[in-house]
């Protein structure tokens, strides 16, 4: 009660995997882009519970019950899909972009449609195909992050 954790567990690929092949750098990135991801939901639920008048805990029962909010075909599709998802991983995209690229550039692969430089870019482009207005919704927002995030310097 009162307290919200964000689970982070880290496996070895395998057991002779040589630590020379580590990128800290990379790695940092991608943990600070995940936390930020799950701190996406974290709000969401926090806004859900606030505009509901009911307790975090209450909107958090109300999430684990809400196949609008919890996927439970386990089909990788239905999770992309998900609203609270497409939010979440909008955010980490644009990090990840803006990890990568400048403002204008990271803006203008997703005018040109380029999905190169992102695992999830690829990933919303190849499952979610058929559903363009999930798509367009993922876009966009990515393309709004990438904005926002610029706007606070963060670049």
């Amino acid at each position: 009660k009162g307290k919200h954790i964000v689970w982070l567990e880290f496996r070895p690929v395998s057991n002779d995997y040589d630590m020379n092949d580590l990128d800290s750098t990379e790695l940092s990135k991608i943990i600070s882009r995940t936390i930020n991801h799950e701190l996406v939901h974290y709000n969401q639920l926090k806004k859900q519970a606030k505009s509901k008048n009911i307790s975090e805990e209450e909107a958090w029962e109300e999430l684990m019950n809400d196949p609008r909010q919890l996927s439970k075909s386990g089909q990788y599709k239905d999770y992309l899909s998900l609203h609270n998802e497409i939010d979440a991983f909008a955010y980490e995209t644009a990090e990840e972009l803006l990890d990568k690229y400048n403002t204008q550039e990271a803006l203008q692969m997703l005018r040109s449609g380029s999905t190169d430089a992102s695992r999830i870019l690829k990933d919303y482009t190849s499952f979610l195909k058929d559903d363009p207005a999930a798509l367009q919704k993922f876009f966009k927002k990515v393309y709004t992050n990438i904005e926002r995030i610029s706007a606070l310097g963060v670049e």
